[in-house]
């Protein structure tokens, strides 16, 4: 079973919090695709308490796929920030030896 993960560690059976991240924005989007399916096939709310659960369901499912992908786009564009600036930094560090290599 192992063989088909796609981790660097193939060995590993460790679940990472990336993963789970992954996992939960996986499971909100389901969630809200399937809920107009399963309101047809259920019909209409009998109860208002009914109808509280199902809109509950829709809203915080619809807010934390929104919530788990506007935290993926951060991440990765600290991620690409922290890179650009080490590609800066190396770019200073050839910068400065260029010159004393110079005097």
């Amino acid at each position: 079973m192992s063989e088909n993960r796609s981790s660097p560690d193939k060995d590993s059976d460790d679940l990472t919090v990336e993963e789970l991240r992954q996992w939960g924005e996986q499971l909100c989007w389901m969630i809200l695709a399937m809920t107009p399916v399963v309101w047809w096939l259920q019909g209409e709310s009998v109860s208002k308490d009914q109808f509280v659960v199902r809109v509950s369901l829709l809203v915080l499912s619809a807010s934390g796929g929104v919530a788990f992908r506007i935290a993926a786009l951060m991440r990765s564009r600290r991620a690409g920030q922290v890179a650009n600036s080490n590609d800066d930094l190396a770019d200073n560090v050839d910068a400065e030896s260029d010159s004393q290599g110079a005097n």
